[in-house]
């Protein structure tokens, strides 16, 4: 999958300190059920200069910058059984990883919802995710950084509802003949 979209800062000092922005990241997918997918997902974004911090002391960042990768888990439901390899229907996606923002490396967190319709060859899917990155060490702020996430996601490569991949014949005595056509 490839997403773009707009990054909205929000909660405090963050939605002071830092504009809207945008990001895009690229996801990999694999199914390990009809409803239950696994993924990679690698996002980089910018935050555009807000507001200089109010507090007395503190030095305006400037741009943001964040960067993260996660492992998630992406579920679908409602979705009619032949295409439930595709990316249509409603998803909704859990992630967790690694974050560097500035130059300081993080844990996030992220929730996603969305929604795919197949649009000729590709699945085009609105999103609104949650990207929040856990602040552990700093003195100065002690309060996790939250981007909320309005995007559209590409799918491409999909197994496009095929169904299962046709069973090769079997020939168990390898004559070259078909079990379903062999004499013997």
């Amino acid at each position: 999958t490839l997403s773009g979209e707009v990054a909205q800062p929000i909660g405090d000092p963050q939605a002071e300190w830092f504009a809207t922005g945008a990001s895009a990241a690229v996801g990999l997918h694999r199914p390990l059920s009809d409803w239950l997918l696994v993924g990679l997902r690698l996002q980089i974004g910018m935050l555009q200069d807000g507001d200089p911090p109010s507090t007395v002391g503190l030095v305006d960042p400037g741009a943001g910058g964040f960067g993260s990768l996660t492992l998630g888990l992406r579920v679908r439901w409602l979705t009619r059984s032949e295409d439930r390899r595709r990316g249509v229907g409603p998803f909704v996606d859990l992630g967790a990883g690694p974050a560097l923002t500035g130059d300081l490396l993080r844990l996030s967190l992220a929730v996603g919802i969305g929604w795919g319709f197949a649009v000729g060859p590709i699945d085009l899917s609105p999103t609104v995710r949650l990207l929040q990155i856990v602040e552990t060490e700093d003195e100065l702020e002690d309060r996790d950084a939250r981007v909320l996430l309005f995007g559209i996601e590409l799918c491409l490569l999909d197994a496009r509802g095929q169904g299962q991949l046709p069973v090769a014949p079997s020939d168990r005595d390898h004559d070259g003949v078909i079990d379903a056509e062999d004499a013997c």
